[in-house]
C-alpha cells in the first residue's frame, strides 16, 4: 500500500501542526544536535482503514530523511482482524512503533525510534492530532475515489 505525505493534501495544516524536536548538544539520546521534523505519511488506498502512520523523519543537519517509523494506534486485535492474521510478530510490527523494513534507514534510525517511543508517543494531544490528520486524509482519499 502506498503512503503519501499528509502535507500533499493539507499543506497549510501540515505547516502549522507537523511536530519537530530540537536536540541540543548535551542531549544523551545518540542523536547529533539539530532539528528533526516528523513528517506524517498515510495510506492513500481508497477504502483502506489501516489506522497507521509512517513518520518520515527529516534532519536539519543532513537535510535528508534519517528514519522511517511506522506506528498503529489501535490494539493488536484490530490489526489481527484487519490483516486476517494472528501472527504475534506481524501484529507487533503493525502496531509498532517500529522501523519500516521497506524504507532506507540511517545509523540514527534506532535512536529516532527510541525518541518517538519515549517522547512523541507519550503525548496524548499529539496522538489525537495524528488520529485527526488520519481522518482528514482518509476523508479526502475516499472522496476523491468516488
Amino acid at each position: 500500500m502506498p503512503y503519501v505525505l499528509f502535507h500533499n493534501y493539507f499543506p497549510n495544516v501540515a505547516e502549522q501542526e507537523t511536530r519537530s524536536l530540537t536536540v541540543l548538544p548535551d542531549f544523551e539520546a545518540g542523536l547529533p544536535a539539530g532539528n528533526y521534523a516528523f513528517l506524517e505519511m498515510f495510506c492513500d488506498k481508497p477504502g483502506c482503514d489501516c489506522r497507521r502512520v509512517f513518520f518520515s523523519v527529516f534532519s536539519s543537519l543532513t537535510r535528508s530523511v534519517v528514519a522511517v517509523v511506522a506506528w498503529g494506534w489501535e490494539e493488536p486485535e484490530f490489526y489481527a482482524r484487519w490483516m486476517g492474521d494472528n501472527d504475534p510478530e506481524m501484529l507487533a510490527i503493525l502496531k509498532g512503533p517500529d522501523l519500516n523494513l521497506a524504507s532506507r534507514q540511517t545509523r540514527l534510525a534506532p535512536s529516532i525510534l527510541k525518541l518517538i517511543r519515549n517522547v512523541l508517543l507519550q503525548d496524548p494531544q499529539y496522538i489525537e492530532r495524528i488520529k485527526r490528520h488520519y481522518k482528514m486524509f482518509q476523508g479526502r482519499i475516499n472522496k476523491r475515489s468516488r
